[in-house]
């Protein structure tokens, strides 16, 4: 009976870790189940519309560090195409809106970003990750408070530890969305961290 209950114990336990792995690997059902049930800590915006973010993050070798970074929401509008990682400019799918969602991020050029996330809520309390799964190639504009392209942005892992950072230390980030034909953007949500989090509330037209 010990031995059943101890086992029992460490599967409880492993299950967050399984959760982070989930959201890590895959898209918008599992931020369903992350955004009602672990963003518990909102981050008030400033006069100016900005969220300033105060966490850590852990490295492969130096352990937990600090995270500080700002983030304003800049503008929400549809999309006529969706970019793909390879570069190439192809229609929105049958069945599917796209939204370009504008973030504007300023930190350190070493803070480690890597978990932040861009998250979009609908009318209808669906909540949904960057559209990546809807399209073969992969979606270039990520839901990552990253730049892209040929930025070299620092991770926690020590095999990057040699590559500077070439990231500016403000910038704006895109994140393409792609959500069901007809559903209304409500609000853009950041976090930083699955746990600290900030709300844009939009207007009725999205924007």
């Amino acid at each position: 009976m010990r031995a059943f209950l101890r086992g029992q114990r460490v599967a409880l336990l492993a299950l967050p870790v399984l959760l982070v792995l989930a959201v890590l690997a895959s898209g918008q059902r599992v931020v369903e189940l992350w955004w009602p049930y672990e963003m518990l800590e909102r981050v008030a915006l400033d006069g100016r519309g900005t969220a300033h973010f105060s966490t850590t993050t852990e490295t492969q070798s130096a352990g937990m560090v600090p995270v500080e970074l700002s983030v304003r929401h800049v503008e929400t509008r549809p999309a006529d195409a969706v970019e793909l990682l390879g570069g190439e400019q192809v229609p929105v799918p049958p069945g599917l809106d796209a939204w370009r969602v504008r973030v504007h991020v300023e930190a350190a050029p070493t803070t480690v970003l890597t978990t932040c996330q861009v998250l979009l809520r609908d009318t209808r309390g669906r909540e949904y990750a960057s559209g990546t799964t809807a399209l073969a190639g992969g979606v270039a504009d990520l839901a990552s408070c990253q730049p892209g392209g040929d930025v070299v942005n620092p991770t926690v892992f020590d095999m990057d530890a040699d590559r500077e950072s070439t990231r500016p230390p403000q910038y704006d980030r895109d994140a393409v969305f792609l959500l069901p034909e007809g559903a209304v953007p409500e609000v853009v949500r950041v976090s930083p961290d699955l746990h600290l989090y900030a709300d844009w509330p939009l207007a009725s037209d999205g924007g």
